[in-house]
C-alpha cells in the first residue's frame, strides 16, 4: 500500500543512532513538517496546545534543530520508509 502522505511514512531516528524518538513525539514531528500548525495537531490527536508545545521543545531538543524548515529537512535526510 502506498502512502498518500510520504512524511506521514517515515519514522525517524536520531543521528547518533541510540535513541529513538517516541510515537507521540514521531507523529507530532510529522504534522508539524507536514504544515499542520500547533493548534491544528492539538485539535487532531485530542491534546491541548500546551502539550504540543512541549512535545515539540523535546524533539527540537532531541533532535537538535531549531525551526520547522530544520525539522522538515532532518526528517528528509533520516527517513526510514515504511511502506
Amino acid at each position: 500500500m502506498l502512502c498518500k502522505v510520504p512524511l506521514l511514512c517515515v519514522q525517524i531516528y536520531l543521528k547518533n543512532g541510540m535513541k529513538e524518538l517516541s510515537k507521540r513525539e514521531q507523529e507530532v514531528a510529522l504534522l508539524l513538517a507536514e504544515g499542520f500548525t500547533m493548534t491544528q495537531i492539538a485539535e487532531k490527536l485530542g491534546l491541548k496546545k500546551g502539550t504540543i508545545q512541549n512535545y515539540r521543545e523535546r524533539i527540537y531538543l532531541k533532535l537538535d534543530v531549531s525551526s520547522i524548515t530544520e525539522l522538515y529537512n532532518y526528517i528528509q535526510d533520516n527517513k526510514e520508509n515504511t511502506t
